[in-house]
């Protein structure tokens, strides 16, 4: 009897890369010509043709980071990401990669044309940057590369180095044979070992900065250790909800953990993007050490987080879903079925036992992709194949 309502108005990069990487693999699923797959070849080209519309940064031609979704989809976010951004080029190249010779891939093709990452690369480290932003200094401006560099392969960044250099998205760079390995030599990994198997520290201990990789390029397809981490963070989570007395895994990762109601009427959603398995966080990560984020760090049980890891085992996870879909406080149910999987589930604090009444759109997303994922062939996605 509720009625459904907009949160928030923008859309970035990697919303959109995911939604075109979820088509494409409805496509690749189904080879016959049957509802779903022309709905999702129409809802690609619709998506292209709006990207062909955006305005873009004019000397890397990347987009930036927030558009409105209304009719005039303007820019309302003057930055620009270099993760989004990878996201993005990578499924226009897999569009272009899978489906050969048609309309929709010569438009992803096009699109993927000017884009250039050279900006991100620090040519004294071999690190990529992670963020440019537009400073106005009175009626002149410039635009400013953030201070930090993705230094650490615990992170969903991780696959700008690889993923970036495999297809020569830093175009000024492809012919330096040494840029992946310069990288590599600058970049610091954790590993540390639990009863599950050894396990990467992540910077904030989240699922999504494990599995995204995983997700968009299949890194377990070329990397051993990599598949038995993933693995062993499943089995992880799972052992972790057992010894909390948790009735859920310890599934972590940023997404909506309040929504309130303010006194215009209007509804708010509290992200919360410090979220994650504190054993898990890496040591140069003092936020953990904050008592005001501490406190909500592993509050929260994302489902998102639970089904990235269900991708490395589907048949042990499948069965935790059944039960979980039973969750609910109150008339909010965790799994609303026409809808699906609401954004979290409140397990410490004032507010355990209450479900999260909201679902963000990235998470929605990951849930679809890992659900495909586990239904493909080969295990893997369009962009991972």
């Amino acid at each position: 009897g509720k009625s459904l309502q907009g949160l928030n108005d923008n859309t970035s990069p990697t919303n959109i890369a995911i939604d075109l990487l979820i088509q494409t693999e409805l496509i690749s699923q189904n080879q016959n010509h049957n509802h779903n797959t022309i709905l999702a070849k129409k809802n690609i080209s619709r998506i292209l043709a709006t990207l062909q519309k955006l305005q873009r940064h004019k000397t890397s031609g990347l987009f930036f980071s927030w558009y409105g979704t209304d009719q005039k989809s303007a820019v309302t976010g003057p930055n620009v990401s270099s993760i989004d951004n990878m996201h993005l080029a990578l499924a226009l190249w897999t569009i272009k990669e899978t489906f050969p010779g048609t309309v929709i891939a010569s438009k992803a093709e096009a699109l993927l044309a000017p884009m250039d990452f050279f900006m991100f690369y620090d040519e004294a480290s071999g690190l990529i940057g992670g963020n440019f932003s537009y400073v106005a200094n009175g009626k002149r401006g410039k635009w400013v590369r953030d201070a930090y560099h993705f230094a650490n392969l615990g992170s969903e960044a991780r696959i700008l180095y690889s993923a970036g250099w495999a297809l020569g998205f830093f175009k000024k760079y492809t012919d330096q044979s040494d840029f992946v390995q310069r990288a590599f030599q600058s970049l610091q990994a954790e590993v540390t070992p639990t009863a599950q198997g050894p396990l990467l520290k992540l910077w904030d201990g989240s699922a999504f900065q494990l599995f995204f990789p995983k997700m968009f390029i299949g890194e377990e397809a070329v990397s051993p250790t990599l598949k038995k981490m993933y693995q062993a963070s499943g089995d992880f989570m799972i052992a972790e909800g057992h010894r909390r007395h948790l009735s859920v895994p310890a599934a972590h990762s940023p997404g909506v953990n309040r929504v309130v109601e303010e006194a215009s009427g209007q509804l708010v959603s509290i992200y919360n993007d410090k979220a994650g398995n504190k054993d898990l966080v890496s040591s140069g990560n003092h936020d953990v050490l904050n008592e005001v984020l501490e406190k909500n760090w592993d509050g929260t049980f994302t489902p998102y987080a639970l089904f990235m890891a269900a991708t490395a085992n589907p048949a042990k996870f499948l069965p935790l879903f059944e039960k979980m879909q039973k969750i609910r406080s109150g008339d909010d149910p965790l799994y609303l079925p026409g809808l699906g999987w609401m954004d979290g589930l409140h397990i410490s604090g004032e507010l355990s036992g209450q479900v999260v009444p909201a679902q963000l759109a990235v998470n929605q997303g990951m849930i679809g992709m890992s659900l495909l994922q586990m239904q493909s062939p080969d295990g893997l996605s369009a962009s991972g194949r």
